[in-house]
């Protein structure tokens, strides 16, 4: 709170804008100042002097405000920059990890096996279409592995029928 001594206090009250400021607690004149980039605050000493005509408190007010909402939104910019680097970052991954695991390149896997007929193929075609995680595994094994474990899971999913 800014606090100073009744005979100070009693010529600035004629003054409708300070009136208002009279026993009015100011909690965040500190955290304002480091805002608006000034020296380490000293708490303002209220004086006898003539108070500052309306106009220049208003611009000066005005000035202070439009600085402060200019650095706020070039933080809000710079902050949406960064999120929408990220999330087209992470689009690109994704749309690589698709295609690196989509179900026809699945199934041009499985034609290069041997072995499988039309009914193993259709069914190995239903597993990929029906659930990601398994075109997805039969994409991570390699070579002699790759066809043992899609002939378990055809195996198994004719079990199921």
């Amino acid at each position: 709170m800014v606090t100073a001594p009744e005979e100070v206090w009693a010529p600035l009250l004629k003054d409708k804008e300070i009136k208002r400021w009279y026993n009015k607690p100011f909690p965040y004149f500190d955290d304002l100042h480091k805002v608006y980039c000034v020296p380490p605050p000293i708490q303002p000493v209220i004086s006898t002097l003539d108070p500052i005509p309306r106009n220049l408190r208003t611009i000066k007010k005005r000035s202070a405000i439009s600085k402060f909402h200019d650095d706020y939104l070039a933080c809000k910019r710079e902050e949406a920059k960064l999120i929408s680097d990220a999330i087209k970052e992470k689009s690109v991954r994704i749309a690589a990890r698709d295609k690196k695991f989509s179900i026809t390149v699945a199934m041009d896997a499985f034609q290069e096996l041997e072995g499988f007929d039309m009914a193993d193929f259709i069914f190995a075609s239903n597993l990929f279409i029906a659930d990601a995680r398994v075109c997805e595994a039969f994409m991570a094994c390699k070579g002699k592995r790759r066809a043992e474990w899609i002939k378990a899971m055809i195996e198994q999913h004719k079990a199921k029928q």
